[in-house]
């Protein structure tokens, strides 16, 4: 069970930012990639990821 408003904060925050390069310049990490495939599991559109987080 999930809390509506933590859903839509993630997909909200990965469909806006999804593709923009990390700040740092690193890669992703384990953690984010988990963080994606939690969005694309919610229904997301893939595309809006960068192909690093695919």
């Amino acid at each position: 069970m999930r809390r509506s408003e933590e859903t839509m904060t993630l997909l909200r925050y990965y469909t806006s930012h999804g593709r923009k390069p990390y700040c740092d310049g690193a890669g992703p990490t384990d953690v984010d990639r988990a963080w994606a495939r939690l969005y694309v599991e919610l229904g997301a559109d893939p595309s809006n990821l960068g192909a690093r987080l695919r």
